[in-house]
């Protein structure tokens, strides 16, 4: 073997490089949060019809009812005259509108619980995730993601429920990013991937952090 000429500088010592992760891909997420909004909707209609509205709100469901059966006749007169515009409805009762808010609070904070405690308790998953494959992981340090950033996403999507509009903004912002992140998956620095992927962060940069 030759000898290294001495003004050539020393190689560098080679560095562990990020394996190849799958990220999980745009139409099973979405079927995986379907997934997991329908078990969570369903939940959320069985406490509120069955348990907090007849003993909190007791007039919400017959004026709901009474108010649907209202707009329906106006819907059966506008088809009859053959109108173009849309039929004018009319506002809710103040019952219905103080139980729907209520179903709406607690939704969010079954959603809150919901994805806290699977993502904490079952290292990165969901019903949905566990059914399409998929798990949470963290950019920081590689492995499930802690209590901390797993509240920070849970928040985010309790959010979204509290202010509907945002479902779209969110699911649009993981439609078109680059790593399939959401508007959950920014602030706390974790990416949906294909399970089992692993990231493995070399030493030298975990202790550079």
């Amino acid at each position: 073997m030759a000898d290294r000429n001495p003004a050539q500088p020393p190689p560098l010592p080679k560095q562990p490089q990020l394996p190849v992760i799958l990220v999980a891909g745009r139409g099973k997420r979405a079927l995986s949060a379907v997934l997991d909004l329908t078990v969570i909707l369903l939940l959320t209609m069985f406490l509120v019809t069955k348990i907090f509205w007849p003993k909190l709100y007791p007039e919400a469901g017959p004026s709901y009812v009474s108010w649907m059966k209202e707009n329906q006749v106006i819907a059966e007169k506008w088809q009859e005259n053959g109108q173009t515009f849309l039929p004018q409805y009319t506002n809710p009762p103040l019952a219905v509108q103080e139980g729907r808010a209520f179903g709406q609070a607690l939704c969010g904070m079954i959603v809150w619980v919901y994805f806290f405690f699977s993502e904490v308790f079952m290292r990165g998953g969901s019903l949905g995730k566990s059914v399409f494959g998929f798990r949470v992981i963290s950019l920081r340090h590689g492995g499930p993601p802690m209590p901390l950033e797993a509240g920070v996403r849970a928040s985010i999507k309790a959010s979204c429920f509290l202010f509907p509009p945002l479902v779209l903004v969110n699911f649009f912002v993981m439609m078109f990013h680059r790593q399939r992140q959401a508007l959950h998956d920014m602030p706390a620095a974790t990416l949906v991937v294909a399970a089992p992927a692993v990231l493995m962060v070399p030493k030298s940069r975990m202790n550079a952090d």
